[in-house]
């Protein structure tokens, strides 16, 4: 498949918010259980969706409550090893 402006701009998001999760991982704030690869792509997508969600009903879409007290302290931040890491648990 022949890039596009708008697949190579995926891309390089892709490749942005994988490279800061991975420092993340090297420096221990965020969980190793997960691939920093797997960890983007799930992040990526949970903004895209919460995009939609903020256009179908913006009054009722908790962008900052949805990312730091769901998705990040509950995939990301939670350490290795920690009882209640969600990783821990598979």
């Amino acid at each position: 498949m022949r890039p596009t402006p708008v697949t190579g701009s995926s891309e390089r998001q892709m490749e942005q918010v994988r490279a800061r999760i991975q420092e993340g991982q090297f420096d221990g704030s965020i969980t190793s259980s997960i691939s920093a690869t797997l960890a983007a792509k799930i992040f990526i997508a949970v903004l895209d969706g919460l995009q939609v969600q903020w256009l179908l009903d913006p009054a009722h879409t908790d962008t900052i409550e949805v990312l730091s007290n769901g998705f990040w302290s509950q995939l990301l931040a939670a350490k290795d090893g920690d009882p209640c890491s969600p990783a821990s648990s598979l």
